[in-house]
C-alpha cells in the first residue's frame, strides 16, 4: 500500500470516529492556527503545536492532513510565496491558483482565506461582497470586517510595525502586537 493511500485511510478513520478536527477557527486549543488542536498534534500526528507548518513546506499541518499528506514530510521543499498570500507556489500549484496573485479570482478574499474557509479560490462566488480595500493592506474590507476582525482604516491594526497583510501571510495575529513575524 502506498504511503499517501495509507495516510488517507488513517485520516478517514480518524475523521469518522471524531479523533481529528481540522478547522479554520484556531481558538484556544490551536495557538499556531494550523487547524489541528494541540492535543491531536501531540497524541496523533506528532506535529509541532507551536508551528503551523511543522515540515516547513508551505502547507499548514491541517491542510496536509486534510489533503491526505504527511505533515512531517515536506512537499518538495517549496516555500516560495511571491504573492504573499500565505501559500507557497507548491500549495498554489496543488489548488490551481495563480502564484503571482494573492487573490486569483479577484473577489476580495485572498487565496489562502478561501481555501481555509472552504470556498473556491479560482471562482468568484462573492460578486457583490465588495472588494474595496480602504487601508491598502491587500486584505479586502469585507475580509477584515467579517473574517479577521482587523481595521479597514489602518493597515497595521495592532500597531506592531508589521502590516495586517504581512502578519496574515506569516500566520501571526494582526490583532496582537506581541505576536508578529520573526525579523
Amino acid at each position: 500500500m502506498n504511503k499517501n493511500l495509507l495516510w488517507i485511510l488513517i485520516l478517514i478513520v480518524f475523521l469518522t470516529v471524531g479523533l481529528v478536527t481540522v478547522t479554520a477557527n484556531n481558538g484556544p486549543g490551536d495557538p499556531d492556527a494550523d487547524g489541528i488542536k494541540n492535543q491531536q498534534e501531540n497524541t496523533i500526528w506528532n506535529t509541532n503545536q507551536n508551528d503551523w507548518d511543522t515540515d516547513n513546506d508551505g502547507w499548514s499541518d491541517g491542510m496536509e492532513i486534510a489533503a491526505g499528506r504527511d505533515p512531517l514530510d515536506g512537499y518538495g521543499g517549496d516555500t516560495v510565496d511571491p504573492d504573499l498570500d500565505g501559500f507557497s507556489d507548491a500549495v498554489e500549484d496543488f489548488y490551481g491558483t495563480n502564484i503571482n496573485l494573492w487573490d486569483t479570482d479577484n473577489d476580495g478574499y485572498g487565496d489562502a482565506v478561501e481555501i481555509v474557509y472552504g470556498t473556491n479560490p479560482t471562482f468568484n462566488e462573492c460578486s457583490g461582497c465588495g472588494g474595496t480595500d480602504a487601508d491598502g493592506d491587500r486584505l479586502s474590507d469585507y475580509v477584515e470586517i467579517n473574517m479577521l476582525g482587523t481595521s479597514t482604516t489602518d493597515h497595521d491594526t495592532d500597531q506592531d510595525g508589521y502590516g495586517d497583510e504581512v502578519e496574515y501571510a506569516a500566520r501571526t495575529n494582526p490583532l496582537d502586537n506581541e505576536d508578529h513575524p520573526n525579523p
